[in-house]
């Protein structure tokens, strides 16, 4: 593949992932594509202290160079070094949320393609299937984030077959920083937010995988609550 740059991101995607690992992605400031800035290894907790400041949602980050390396469903791949990204700037509240809006699909099948089927009481895609493996959808009738009976982070929203799906978060805002627990506090506050605003979520399939002997899908996740800021005055 080509190698493409610089690109610039805004950050949509910060979520936590096993073992200090984090995983990034964002909408091309040119394209409104999403990318998935991708390295060799999993990206480590500790990358979200850059040069130019500390990594959030809503940053923007420069890569001087990426190359795509898109696998279905991961389209949105592009592999980077460390050493040539960095922070250059925030968007506001507002912003984003515009950025998001613009960014938006009408369902969950106009994202991930007509491949994404109900899998139980959640969605997935088949392993190698899909037309795409991030999106930003709004959330209807949503319940929640709460965290369950196994210590889990999720979200109740109904889906396109009109059943309440039970999808679980990964949000990093919503996990302590020292052993990736849920911080019971800021689903607390999240959730009051949410039910007084409108969402937008930013959803994902993960990479395959299922339990021994079962068949590996790309099952649905949430990767981050966007509220809708109050208006300014």
């Amino acid at each position: 593949m080509t190698r493409v740059g610089p690109v610039e991101i805004v950050l949509t995607h910060l979520t936590r992932m096993h073992d200090g690992h984090i995983c990034i992605a964002g909408l091309d400031r040119t394209s409104g594509r999403h990318i998935r800035p991708v390295t060799g290894a999993r990206i480590p907790r500790s990358y979200l202290d850059r040069p130019g400041g500390k990594i959030q949602i809503g940053s923007i980050l420069r890569f001087t160079a990426m190359t795509p390396v898109p696998s279905a469903p991961e389209v949105e791949d592009h592999q980077f070094r460390e050493a040539d990204s960095d922070v250059i700037g925030q968007v506001s509240d507002h912003d984003l949320w515009t950025i998001l809006e613009a960014a938006e699909s009408p369902d969950l099948m106009t994202i991930f393609g007509p491949s994404f089927h109900r899998a139980g009481r959640t969605w997935a895609l088949d392993e190698g299937e899909g037309s795409a493996s991030l999106g930003v959808v709004r959330a209807r009738e949503r319940h929640g984030p709460t965290i369950d009976a196994y210590g889990k982070v999720r979200l109740v929203f109904r889906g396109d077959d009109g059943e309440l799906l039970n999808i679980p978060v990964t949000d990093l805002r919503l996990f302590r920083a020292d052993d990736g627990t849920p911080d019971r506090a800021a689903v607390l506050e999240l959730k009051r937010e949410v039910d007084r605003g409108d969402v937008l979520l930013a959803v994902g399939v993960g990479r395959a995988w299922a339990p021994d002997g079962e068949k590996r899908l790309h099952w649905l996740q949430v990767n981050n609550i966007h509220v809708e800021p109050a208006p300014t005055r």
